[in-house]
Formats: structure tokens, sequence, C-alpha cells
């Protein structure tokens, strides 16, 4: 039995914590976070580092953009998380290998990053892959909304507008006063909305509870070449959900790895097929 902990509570935390609950294979002893929880398993981030030996595999729950700040809490753990900002992964690989060298790092491992990556990867071979993501709820590009100082609650929404094209749907709460300011701060984050066709829509926090409820997304990767042509589609009902179980999977892959003495970061694409299973 793998010995889990859970590193942050919200949406992901919880899919985390459903998803442990329900395995064979894990039993979760923890659920760090900043802020005060009313749970049995709750235990303080701050104070982390004393349960590094009770501990096999620590799954990261927190928003990207927070991980590679957070590394030193969690330097002393083996951990698995779903880094989800594509342009900024060799620069928070490197974050992880010089704040924690000594342990095992698994990072992107979610739906994209993480499945589709290597779906991406398998593609090449018929040819230069293109990514259609949507329609469907995005974790990170709204929590990058729920971040801007004045949004009470937001959540985006990627609408496929062709091929490897998106429309950014940003459904946020605020202050009316304030609704100017907040839009043009929407357009100007990088990695997320900078440059990006972006669309907002200011409305109550019912209105974005009940779409952030929906929860489902989808990804095609295509390729094509004279000679052939590849197409892979991923549905899901719960974004979280599938992360979720992703990250599990990965995290005996953890095990794999820390039982053959290796240390340091690893994404996805690092990591041989292999160790998910021999199906050939």
């Amino acid at each position: 039995m793998i010995k889990a902990a859970i590193a942050g509570y919200g949406n992901l935390g919880k899919s985390l914590r459903r998803a442990i609950e329900n395995s064979d294979d894990y039993a979760l002893v923890g659920i760090f976070s900043r802020r005060s929880l009313n749970l049995p398993l709750y235990l303080p981030l701050g104070g982390a580092a004393a349960y590094a030996n009770c501990i096999d595999v620590l799954f990261l729950a927190f928003e990207s953009s927070s991980l590679p700040t957070l590394a030193p809490a969690v330097k002393y753990f083996d951990t698995v998380d779903s880094f989800d900002i594509h342009q900024k992964a060799e620069e928070y690989a490197q974050r992880l290998n010089e704040v924690k060298p000594n342990t095992l790092s698994l990072y992107g491992a979610g739906w994209d990053p993480g499945l589709l990556s290597i779906i991406r990867s398998a593609a090449t071979l018929c040819g230069k892959p293109v990514t259609t993501w949507g329609k469907g709820v995005s974790q990170g590009h709204s929590n990058a909304l729920r971040r801007i100082n004045g949004v009470t609650d937001g959540v985006e929404v990627t609408l496929p507008v062709g091929l490897g094209k998106h429309k950014r749907l940003c459904y946020v709460c605020c202050d009316k006063a304030l609704q100017e300011r907040i839009e043009g701060e929407i357009r100007q984050i990088p990695c997320y909305f900078e440059g990006q066709d972006v669309e907002v829509r200011f409305c109550t926090k019912q209105q974005v509870e009940r779409i952030k409820r929906e929860g489902s997304h989808a990804g095609r990767v295509t390729a094509s070449t004279p000679i052939c042509s590849a197409d892979f589609l991923l549905k899901t009902q719960s974004n979280t959900d599938l992360t979720a179980a992703i990250m599990l999977t990965y995290g005996k892959v953890l095990t794999k790895l820390k039982a053959e003495g290796k240390r340091g970061a690893f994404s996805v694409l690092d990591i041989p097929l292999r160790y998910l299973g021999n199906l050939l």
C-alpha cells in the first residue's frame, strides 16, 4: 500500500482525495494546506517537513503559478504535480532540481500537459501535431482569472474555433466599478490570455458557480502527411477527476523510479511508457 498525502485542497485536491480513497493501491495519510481545514487528516503546510518519512508520494494540488514558490515547503517529499504552464515547464523543472535535488519530482502529470503530451509525441510519426482544446472549462485559465485583485469568482470556457484555434470565454463576477480594469488585466495575463481571442462576460456569482459545476473538457490531437493521418480525441466529464486519475497512475510510476534509485525532476515525456504497463 502506497502512503499518500495531498498538498492543497481546492477542486483538484478534492478530486485527488476521492480518487485515493477509492483506490486499492493507496492509503491517504494527510492533507496539507496553507489554510486551516476542518478535516480529520488536515496538516498545516508549514510543518510538512516533520512528516516526510511517513509519506511515499505527495500529490501537489496547488495552482501551477504557485508551485515554483511552494517547492521549498515540500523539498523533503517525492512529489507528483500537474503543472500546466507549457511555456515555463523547463524553467519549473530547473527550479525543482535546484530546490529538491535529493527527492523525486514528477511534474506535468495531467491531461495536458500529460496525456496529450504523450499523444503529440507519438503523432509526430504521422506529421506535425496540432492540438485543439475544448469545448470545456480550463482549470488553469480559471485559476488565473481568480487571482486578479477584485475578482469575486471566475471561470474560463475554452471554445474551439478551428483546427488549433481557440476562443477564451471568461465569465467574471466582480464589482461593476472594477470591470474595465479587470478586463484589461485579463487580456494581459501571459501564457493564458495575452495575444489570444478573449471575450469577457461579467455576471453573477451564481452564474459562475453553475458553469464551474459542469467541469467537462475535451482535447484533440491531429497530424497528417500525404501518406497518413492521425486523430486522437479525448473527452472528460470532469477535468479535475481525470487529472487526479492520471496523477495517481504516475504516483505508482514514481515508486518504481524511487526503487531504482532515481532522483531529480522528470516530466511524463521522460518516463518510458513501459512503466505504465507492458501492453505489447
